[in-house]
């Protein structure tokens, strides 16, 4: 799971568009404000860049992750609380020592962004941080979703995949 969460982490951008701008700028700047607010582990921030509803899934996922796990579970989520709040939980109780340092040296740049359709934008990102002593680089890819006012983060394939997997744990 670190691995997914620091895969869609590091798609950076070097743009300072509006995320209300249509278009590739728009795009660019939702991922961009996106990696800014997770590097300077503004996480609430960051969730907030989300699409809401993919928010509220991925926390009603995580939830129930959580149920099946019984007294493994990854962590506390405090009833009423809310999706983002328990995105964000679960994000710090994955994150250690080197993930935090990690982000402290995280760079990147926008390498391209494929406009799949006038609301579905997939920004190509290249990006480097220091962990455990060594350099790492990477080409990763974001999705942003336009709604008709505003460019936001999805997270696409990645929570259909996290889906399928709480459904597998759960014999569905």
């Amino acid at each position: 799971m670190r691995a997914l969460l620091l895969a869609v982490a590091l798609a950076g951008s070097a743009l300072a568009q509006d995320v209300t701008t249509p278009g590739v700028d728009g795009a660019e700047a939702a991922v961009q404000a996106y990696i800014e607010d997770y590097a300077q582990g503004d996480l609430t921030g960051a969730i907030e860049r989300i699409e809401p509803d993919e928010v509220e899934e991925f926390a009603g996922l995580l939830a129930r992750f959580n149920e099946q796990m019984g007294e493994f579970g990854v962590f506390d989520i405090p009833k009423g609380q809310t999706p983002s709040k328990t995105v964000a939980g679960f994000i710090e109780s994955v994150m250690d020592g080197e993930f935090n340092e990690a982000l402290d040296t995280l760079e990147g740049t926008v390498i391209g962004t494929v406009m799949e359709s006038d609301s579905l934008a997939h920004v190509v990102g290249r990006s480097s941080f220091s962990i455990l002593g060594g350099d790492v680089g990477a080409v990763n890819v974001t999705t942003a979703r336009w709604d008709g006012s505003r460019w936001w983060v999805s997270f696409g394939e990645k929570l259909t995949a996290f889906r399928r997997g709480v459904e597998a744990a759960s014999g569905e």
